[in-house]
């Protein structure tokens, strides 16, 4: 169940980029060999970037998932202290597809058994007591798709499933229609505590394994169904309790979704408030997936949220 929220956190991005992002001919390097591509090197070959900076006081690792064949064009995590920032540079001509970045604090030295964004997944392990569920702040892109009239990166960023750290997002002058992204207010205080869902009164915080530790906030679709560290109780999305909350399609068509029970939710009218221009549900009619040129360079600016870890010293070994 975990694993099929992946989908719900990009509702939006796997239904339209993954059916654009189909893959040209490439050569043995996977460099892309087809019309499109060549007339991209006329016009210049610089490839997209994404930059990650820390606003932190702390580490913060940044976890990564790539498909097989693209995974050697980065770390599976990347360490950046205080102040530091990552470049992920995308070759020119070659189409990366179904790209997520993630960020994990509270880790081990070598990013391991992390306390925030232990969710899993491709190259990623969990703490001993199972995943983390998957609410993390995150930015995903199928970058260089050659599919379209003009080759273009598909991107965004999605509370569907709930978020873990506030964020910016800025796009530099080749996206001059982009639109760049303020979360940067969003808090684990903001979490609302008194959600009420189905006539019942829910905290949407998530606990370190169901303990007393803050790492993130559920969306009220993942409080509803993600299983993970105890949380219940919980449904699948096409239950009758949570599909006018997760809007899987079908049954729940777009307009069935935004005159729901979703629109009018504390989370919601969060991210309304405090992060313009970001899902925070299925149909949501906020700027959700957004398209920028080939060789457009993306800044994500991750801050702390009132979130420190409670033992600095935290080793797999010390069983904290």
């Amino acid at each position: 169940m975990a694993r099929f929220h992946w989908y719900l956190a990009s509702v939006a991005f796997t239904s339209i980029a993954a059916e654009q992002a189909q893959q040209c001919t490439a050569d043995a390097d996977g460099v892309c060999q087809s019309d499109a591509a060549s007339a991209l090197q006329v016009k210049g070959p610089r490839g997209s970037s994404l930059q990650v900076i820390n606003d932190c006081a702390e580490t913060i690792w940044i976890a990564s998932m790539f498909r097989d064949e693209d995974r050697h064009l980065a770390p599976a995590n990347v360490e950046l202290n205080a102040g530091q920032s990552f470049t992920y540079s995308i070759p020119a001509g070659r189409t990366v597809a179904s790209t997520r970045f993630w960020p994990k604090m509270g880790c081990n030295p070598d990013g391991t058994n992390c306390r925030l964004g232990s969710s899993g997944g491709p190259g990623q392990d969990c703490p001993r007591n199972g995943c983390a569920p998957p609410v993390d702040t995150k930015f995903e892109a199928t970058f260089h798709d050659f599919n379209t009239a003009e080759p273009v990166d598909w991107f965004d960023t999605s509370g569907v499933d709930g978020y873990t750290l506030p964020y910016t997002l800025t796009l530099d002058s080749n996206c001059p229609r982009g639109k760049s992204l303020d979360c940067s207010a969003l808090s684990m205080a903001d979490c609302p505590k008194d959600e009420v869902l189905n006539g019942q009164v829910h905290d949407l915080t998530v606990k370190f394994n169901g303990g007393d530790e803050s790492v993130g906030c559920y969306s009220h679709c993942g409080k509803l169904t993600y299983t993970n560290w105890g949380n219940r109780p919980t449904y699948t999305p096409w239950d009758p309790e949570a599909k006018m909350f997760c809007c899987p399609t079908p049954p729940v068509s777009p307009l069935e979704c935004r005159e729901g029970p979703v629109e009018q939710t504390k989370y919601v009218r969060l991210f309304r408030e405090k992060c313009k221009g970001v899902y925070s549900y299925a149909y949501d009619d906020a700027v959700g997936l957004q398209t920028c040129p080939i060789g457009t360079k993306y800044t994500w600016r991750l801050s702390c949220s009132q979130w420190r870890s409670p033992h600095p010293n935290f080793t797999a070994s010390s069983g904290i």
